[in-house]
């Protein structure tokens, strides 16, 4: 009943930030898990759904689905959107980090295959990427990974606890 009532009060302030009428926002999104939000630099929302991406102009939806040409996810689940203060747009999804480069998705040489759980920058150069048992510091330039931490959740809080590195 929550998951109902947080999605029609996430369709009304959406139909008041974007004016748009939310009838045209059901129709196109409805029946699909809302993952994730962020509006770009170009002012397009970007929605990121467990079926695909959805980049919103004001009146009409652009699908993003997996596929083979290059305006194609490498998987339908963007499970986080992150735009730098450069304007850079970042998704995640089940095949790890993808960045929207203006008319198509660039990825790391290698899929990682590690869910991502959230994306947020670390400083100009660099991203943190965190996984279900590791913070990384990614490069911005080629995606590569520069350090990673592991962690592990505690039961009672759900917050991180940062694990010692041995000396090996």
């Amino acid at each position: 009943m929550k998951k109902i009532a947080l999605f029609f009060s996430l369709l009304v302030g959406l139909s008041t930030l974007i004016h748009a009428q939310p009838a045209i926002f059901v129709q196109s999104i409805a029946g699909k898990d809302i993952l994730c939000m962020e509006q770009d630099k170009q002012g397009y929302l970007w929605i990121g759904t467990s079926q695909g991406l959805y980049r919103y102009n004001g009146s009409t939806f652009q699908a993003f689905k997996s596929g083979k040409d290059i305006q194609s996810l490498n998987s339908d689940y963007v499970n986080s959107l992150y735009r730098s203060p450069e304007g850079e747009l970042w998704l995640s999804n089940d095949c790890g980090l993808a960045q929207w480069t203006g008319s198509s998705f660039l990825y790391p040489e290698e899929a990682s295959y590690t869910p991502i759980e959230g994306i947020m920058e670390f400083n100009p150069t660099t991203l943190v990427v965190r996984k279900p048992a590791t913070f990384e510091l990614v490069s911005k330039k080629d995606m590569s990974t520069i350090k990673a931490v592991r962690t592990q959740r505690t039961p009672i809080d759900s917050k991180y606890q940062f694990i010692p590195q041995q000396k090996e």
